[in-house]
């Protein structure tokens, strides 16, 4: 493997990129043209609800409203607001973000299992202030994790020195147990310019908070990862989006569970919820009781300590921070803080979309026949 560029390079590229555009442009900002002309198009997303297509009615049973994508109190923020929201951006840390490719999906678990957890926690060791997040994910160069950390800026230099070690190593220690005979597949890494999501999680506060909540997943499936997990990964997260919804009001749950099947369902019509064993309709019996199994199997995982812990964990903290002060400066409601976070440590514990409208398509039938008994 040739020698990791460094990452400080990447970014005194971008930043001559950026000088050498606004001197020909005449521009003072500080932001690339192209860089502040999409973040001035992203501002009216920020304050407006940006709902996409509706869903198809829910069950009015147990039913609700589905309520904005901004929560009304923060639609017009103070001036302590907008003086906090300024310090945040003041005040970001340098993250390193790096992508590491591998062979297959069982490779992905072992990088985390292996190498990524014993890393963080021998850089949390050294660096108390560490922040840092993952993600699963797959692109035209294959299967790889999106390993994202930041620190003070006197220690991105080791932090990186370290992991560009270990992860050298690592690779390496693959390519010598099973060789790539696919041409077209590498193991590698690669590092590139952490872009944070704006517009999606309510500008710098939104990402801030955010960030906050990806740090706390990461965490927790770090502490369920393994042999358990690896064969059982829908469970788990169903277990998690059981446990993540019980947080929202209750007149809202059934919709949510509704809604956010058909979202991971590619937006499907009702008819198409087909299985080899009938629809997945209240009216039922076979899907009623895939949903009643479903339950039970989710108390199975959740015997485990560790697992009850983590997991029941993560969602105590989350809620916790919903109701924080830190909430009042992010423009977003909690049903679409719930919606985006319950998918992404979803996609840590390597549960797929398809899996995930499967999921809360039958906790959503568990719902329905709950109520209905009640």
């Amino acid at each position: 493997m040739q020698s990791p560029v460094r990452y400080s390079s990447i970014r005194r590229h971008r930043m001559r990129s950026a000088r050498s555009r606004r001197s020909r442009s005449g521009s003072t900002s500080s932001m690339p043209r192209w860089s502040a002309r999409r973040f001035a198009r992203s501002i009216p997303r920020l304050v407006r609800s940006s709902s996409s297509r509706p869903c198809p009615p829910a069950t009015s049973i147990g039913g609700g409203t589905v309520p904005g994508r901004r929560s009304p109190p923060n639609s017009s923020p103070s001036s302590d607001i907008r003086g906090r929201t300024e310090t945040t951006m003041r005040h970001r840390p340098t993250w390193l973000y790096y992508r590491i490719y591998v062979v297959g999906f069982d490779e992905v678990d072992d990088l985390i299992e292996a190498h990524v957890r014993p890393a963080i926690t021998s850089l949390r060791g050294s660096f108390p202030d560490l922040r840092w997040f993952f993600l699963r994910y797959v692109d035209s160069g294959g299967f790889h994790l999106r390993l994202r950390l930041a620190t003070a800026a006197a220690n991105i230099d080791s932090c990186e020195e370290y992991l560009d070690r270990r992860l050298t190593a690592a690779l390496a220690e693959y390519d010598d147990a099973d060789p790539v005979r696919d041409l077209s597949v590498e193991r590698r890494f690669v590092k590139r310019l952490y872009e944070p999501e704006y517009a999606k999680f309510g500008g710098p506060a939104g990402v801030a908070f955010a960030e906050r909540l990806l740090q706390l997943g990461s965490e927790a499936v770090l502490s369920c990862v393994g042999a358990r997990h690896r064969a059982a990964r829908p469970l788990y997260g169903a277990a998690h989006t059981a446990l993540m919804v019980q947080g929202l009001p209750s007149a809202q749950r059934v919709t949510f569970l509704h809604q956010y099947a058909w979202s991971w369902s590619g937006y499907a019509p009702s008819r198409t919820w087909q299985t080899s064993e009938g629809q997945l309709s209240p009216h039922n019996a076979a899907a009623r009781h895939r949903a009643r199994r479903l339950r039970d199997q989710i108390g199975l995982v959740l015997v485990d300590d560790r697992t009850r812990r983590a997991l029941t964990g993560y969602a105590r903290e989350f809620w916790d921070l919903l109701r924080s002060p830190e909430r009042a400066l992010v423009p977003r409601s909690d049903y679409l803080l719930v919606f985006h976070h319950v998918h992404l440590t979803n996609n840590r514990l390597g549960v797929v979309p398809a899996e995930e409208a499967q999921i809360a398509r039958l906790l959503w039938l568990g719902a329905t026949t709950a109520f209905e008994e009640a």
